[in-house]
Order: C-alpha cells, then sequence, then structure tokens
C-alpha cells in the first residue's frame, strides 16, 4: 500500500483557525465536555480542560471520578465547570446543532483496564450525537472485538470520532483489527478505515488521516516528549471539533497549535524543562500570531 500524505501549509491553517465573532456568545462558541480524570490520574484531566479553555471553547464542562472534582477545580481554578461521574448520563447528552456546536472528549487520565472506564467509553461511543474525541485510556475501550463493533455502528450512523492515539496505543488498535503494517502513515489510514474515525497517530512525526486523505504534521519537538503532553494535545483537538471544524482539519490544527507551543516554550525554558503545563502556557502566543497573519 503506497499512501500519498500531503504537508501541512500556512495558508490552509488559516482558513481553518475558528476566530469568534463579534456576536458571538459561549454557546455559538461551542461546548466541549470532557469525560476524564480516574482517581488515579486527575491531573489528566485538568490539562486537558485547560488546553480546551485556552483553545477557543466558549464552554468547558470537565467530569471526573467523583472523589477527584474538587482536586480538578482547584487546579483549573473557578472559570472550569467540574462535575462528578455519578451524575454523567450518556443518554441526555446534547447533540451538535450549527447554532450550538458541541463535541466530546474521552479517556484522558482513563486507566484503560478498569470496567467503569471502559463503559463510559463504549456508551460514548454507541450513544453521542455529537463529535467524539477518544484518548488514553479510551483507546483501549475499543481495541477489542466489542470496540470494534460499536466503532462500526457509529460509522455507519454518520457520527464523527477522532482517536488520538501514541504509538503503543496505535499498535492495539492495529491488533484488535489485524492490521499488519508497521509503517505509521498506513497503520494511520488503515485504523481510521476500520474503526471508522479520524487518526492522529502521535509521534516525532505526527499523522492525521481520514482513510482517504492523510497529511504529516513536522513541527514537533522533543520537549513533547513527556507524559501529559498528550493530554494537552486532546484538549486542543476537542476544542476545535467543539467550535464546528471539521474531524481531519481539527487534527491538522490541533497538531500544529501544539507543536508549536511546544517550541515556544522550548525556546524559553529548554528541551529538558518543558512539562505539559509549559505547552498550555505558549497557546495564547501561538493563536495571538496565527490571529495577526489572518
Amino acid at each position: 500500500m503506497s499512501v500519498h500524505v500531503q504537508h501541512i501549509d500556512e495558508a490552509s491553517l488559516l482558513q481553518i483557525l475558528p476566530v469568534p465573532s463579534a456576536q458571538a456568545n459561549k454557546y455559538t462558541r461551542g461546548k466541549l465536555v470532557l469525560v476524564a480524570g480516574c482517581a488515579q490520574y486527575p491531573g489528566a484531566a485538568a490539562m486537558a480542560s485547560r488546553a480546551a479553555q485556552r483553545s477557543g471553547a466558549g464552554y468547558v464542562q470537565t467530569y471526573v471520578e467523583d472523589s477527584v472534582q474538587n482536586a480538578v477545580r482547584i487546579m483549573c481554578g473557578p472559570s472550569l465547570v467540574v462535575r462528578p461521574w455519578s451524575v454523567w448520563d450518556v443518554q441526555k447528552a446534547g447533540a451538535f446543532s450549527a447554532h450550538h456546536p458541541c463535541a466530546y472528549a474521552f479517556g484522558s487520565g482513563f486507566n484503560g483496564e478498569d470496567s467503569a472506564c471502559q463503559k463510559l467509553t463504549l456508551d460514548a461511543v454507541r450513544y453521542l450525537k455529537a463529535p467524539l474525541l477518544l484518548d488514553g485510556g479510551a483507546i483501549g475501550a475499543i481495541s477489542t472485538e466489542e470496540g470494534l463493533k460499536a466503532c462500526a455502528e457509529r460509522a455507519a450512523s454518520g457520527q464523527v470520532m477522532v482517536c488520538t492515539p501514541h504509538g503503543g496505543e496505535a499498535a492495539g488498535l492495529a491488533r484488535a483489527a489485524g492490521i499488519a503494517t508497521d509503517d505509521p502513515a498506513e497503520r494511520a489510514v488503515q485504523i481510521s478505515k476500520c474503526y471508522g474515525c479520524v487518526t492522529v497517530l502521535k509521534g516525532p512525526d505526527t499523522y492525521i488521516s481520514d482513510g482517504t486523505r492523510t497529511a504529516v504534521m513536522t513541527e514537533g519537538t522533543a520537549a513533547l516528549a513527556k507524559a501529559g503532553t498528550g493530554d494537552v494535545l486532546a484538549g486542543i483537538v476537542g476544542a476545535f471539533l467543539a467550535q464546528g471544524v471539521s474531524a481531519f482539519d481539527a487534527g491538522v490544527l490541533g497538531t500544529t497549535v501544539h507543536a508549536r507551543a511546544g517550541v515556544c516554550a522550548a525556546h524559553q525554558r529548554s528541551d529538558i524543562s518543558v512539562c505539559p503545563e509549559d505547552v498550555i502556557e505558549y497557546l495564547p502566543n501561538v493563536f495571538l500570531k496565527l490571529e495577526q497573519e489572518r
């Protein structure tokens, strides 16, 4: 299989960038609901949430395991709406509309072996009627026969899904679906076809594919090779989905913005010292430059 891989150009990025209109309100700018942060990893939920707030979503609401909701609220500050998993009801979750766009992001800080995390993920795949991003432990939940079936049903219903695996998670998706290739571009294409999603396969070069088109993002830095930066990326891409950006474009723009924020942070704090929190801190620098270029 030979994959045609396109490189990302600046003009395309500027066309994708969602800039709020003068008449915008918090709902027209898009609502992102994150379901994340089990008891072991509340920081992942906090980082994804803060990144989403910095990436333009008008309203960010985060559901976390009951025991850590206060910790996440303290980490993120007063502007984030934090609620416990115990009140989450997938059957009552809002659907996407042009006037009130929304999206959902699951898995940042999930324990992939935990049955509650698995159920939250599979129910989301089956029932949510809005763009859905799966990250971290949520990816393990669909790397099964049951997960493949749920993804196929979601794709058949026309619902959008994005998966953001790192190399190890992509290998798990590939094993479950019988995908043999080790080439990252080919693997991204095949995962997208088998799971009915846009795949953002993270690595030194990150491949974004919808199964037909494939792009590569080559602006990354080794400074981003730290635990937690993937949670930041999930928040960024999720925020773009919530603002009505298409799944493929959200992957292209999100990975580029994430990489550039990492580069900015490394210029100030070195490749050695950058932490995921620094990447969030430098997101405004990246967006300001993109807005000026527009």
